[in-house]
């Protein structure tokens, strides 16, 4: 595929590529929080879609200046290294502020005359747009995606050509609503550890009951399974599905929509990118899975707070009572003089016989130092040997090419019966030849320049060809019968 032609689908483009580069600077300082709501401020006043219409040449640079300084002056900002002082009046705090944003590439300012109009790139509206919806982002209504989903599927069953576009959006729903189940099964496996942070149980009982079952599930959780939830439709999804694919009244249609909307050069691509957006409609199928998987994660984190509540009402609440309550009243016998008694006497059941006995710490393991073994002669002779026999037994490109210059002349040949076996060494080399004469076979012509042994031999002008029907026999082996030439 040429550069011209890169398909929106795969586009790898980098995403300071979209953004500035110092986009996070101020979301990354001491006073993010007051960056983060003045962006989200601004946003919602002047750039966002539910602010009043802009002027075509953007907002005065006046205009925004007092906004942004009337917003921060009940906010507090925390002085760092580098940023504003603290003495500095609201009007420069406030043109600090807009220059920050300017500078990060949040705001761009642009010069028409004498006066200067401030406005929001597209990309980075969009991008904020993102951040906004993530951070404000609660439990998902699951049923009202399905049945979106469902109702779009139906209208491109009934009219292909007019609704491919919708084909293609729903397929970017039904990836985002299997990754929303993936999401949520991921928080609640950590709910244990945000409702764990609380000390008390009655702050604890409180989070259990509002911030986690009613605002970490998905909103219609408890319905998901009824006979009337839309998610009944899956299986009908899947059926949809598989006809617009498979019947070619549907899918051409289709084909020809993804061919023209994103531009490409021939109609296999077209059709892999229609097949992969297929594909997601295809996760209906395993939905099953993940919902069990939700609920096996949503029963055992509900088992676990069950548990902690009981053993926090049973134990440690009551104790720290009874404890206080002990400490209160012995003060205030000591106070009024009044002898404390206790009311166990020594004997069998409280004794210091029989009390629990200590715990001994084990014995320290005695570690001996780690010394190099000193090699006698013999040793040493021996681990020459193993050297040695190592040695005889390899066979390297270089050795087989020393051993063939040796034993044949250069312009003849020598059949194997005549190639002397020497030892050990010997013995490997003839072995050696035996199976590279097999390989040549084997392998075509045009790969012994890619082989080790055959490249090298090659390179030498050193062929081997192997005699059909006749074999070497000698005290040590029989092997097929072949010839060396250099």
């Amino acid at each position: 595929m040429s550069s011209g032609n890169v398909l929106q689908e795969n586009s790898t483009t980098g995403l300071f590529e979209r953004l500035p580069d110092t986009l996070f600077r101020p979301l990354a300082s001491q006073n993010r929080q007051l960056y983060w709501d003045l962006l989200v401020h601004l946003y919602e006043q002047f750039f966002g879609p539910d602010a009043p219409p802009s002027p075509e040449d953007g907002y005065l640079l006046r205009t925004v200046t007092i906004d942004i300084e009337r917003f921060i002056s009940t906010r507090e900002w925390l002085a760092a290294e580098g940023e504003i002082p603290e003495e500095d009046t609201p009007d420069g705090q406030a043109r600090y502020i807009l220059r920050a944003l300017i500078d990060s590439g949040w705001i761009t300012p642009e010069r028409i005359g004498v006066r200067t109009f401030l406005d929001m790139k597209p990309s980075v509206q969009k991008f904020l747009e993102l951040l906004k919806q993530f951070a404000e982002e609660g439990p998902q209504f699951i049923g009202g995606k399905v049945q979106l989903i469902y109702n779009q599927l139906t209208a491109v069953l009934a009219s292909p050509a007019e609704q491919a576009a919708g084909f293609h959006e729903s397929a970017k729903a039904a990836r985002a609503l299997i990754s929303t189940l993936k999401a949520t099964n991921m928080r609640v496996r950590e709910a244990m550890d945000m409702l764990s942070t609380h000390d008390s149980t009655a702050d604890f009982v409180r989070a259990f009951f509002t911030d986690y079952i009613a605002n970490l599930y998905i909103r219609d959780y408890h319905e998901l399974r009824t006979d009337n939830h839309p998610l009944r439709h899956r299986y009908e999804i899947l059926q949809t599905v598989y006809e617009l694919r498979d019947a070619p009244q549907a899918r051409d249609p289709l084909v020809r929509w993804y061919q023209h909307a994103f531009k490409t050069t021939s109609r296999e691509q077209a059709e892999a990118l229609f097949e992969k957006d297929a594909s997601r409609f295809l996760v209906f199928g395993q939905i099953e899975h993940y919902l069990d998987r939700l609920n096996n994660s949503v029963s055992r984190t509900t088992r676990r707070a069950l548990s902690f509540i009981q053993y926090r009402i049973r134990t440690r609440d009551r104790l720290d009572r009874l404890l206080d309550q002990s400490f209160t009243a012995f003060e205030a016998a000591d106070v009024a003089g009044v002898p404390l008694e206790w009311p166990l006497a020594k004997g069998p059941l409280f004794s210091e016989g029989s009390l629990r006995e200590p715990k001994m710490a084990p014995t320290p393991v005695q570690r001996t130092p780690v010394r190099n073994p000193t090699m006698t002669a013999e040793m040493r002779i021996h681990n020459e040997l193993r050297k040695q026999v190592t040695k005889n037994r390899e066979v390297t490109p270089r050795e087989l090419i020393r051993y063939i210059e040796a034993n044949v002349p250069a312009g003849q040949a020598r059949t194997s019966d005549t190639l002397p076996i020497d030892g050990v060494k010997g013995l490997c080399m003839h072995a050696a030849l035996t199976r590279l004469t097999l390989a040549s076979e084997v392998a075509p012509v045009t790969r012994h320049k890619h082989l080790p042994f055959l490249g090298e031999l090659r390179k030498r002008g050193i062929s081997l060809h192997r005699i059909a029907g006749e074999y070497t026999e000698n005290r040590f082996f029989t092997a097929p019968k072949f010839q060396v030439r250099r």
